[in-house]
């Protein structure tokens, strides 16, 4: 299964379930996607400050906070969450 993720709505790139997919805090490999979305992400993370994003998974939704990135491709997942539904 892949998942989409997104930051300012604009997606990013994607995360599999052989390679985890972010539901609690630590380190991912994803693919990312080449553009806007993922170089603004790239950009706001080379500031030095966390960036949120969100994703879909199993028909539920997570917001993610990320602290940082490597250049092999690994996302530094500080906080995931689990949003409520709406009614």
């Amino acid at each position: 299964m892949q998942v989409d993720f997104f930051y300012t709505n604009m997606v990013v790139g994607i995360f599999t379930e052989a390679t985890g997919i972010p539901i609690v805090p630590g380190k991912y490999q994803y693919m990312p996607y080449r553009g806007p979305g993922h170089y603004d992400l790239m950009i706001a993370l080379k500031s030095g400050k966390s960036q949120v994003c969100v994703f879909d998974f199993r028909s539920k939704q997570f917001r993610i906070v990320v602290g940082s990135y490597t250049p092999d491709g690994c996302l530094d997942v500080v906080s995931a969450e689990e949003l409520a539904s709406s009614p």
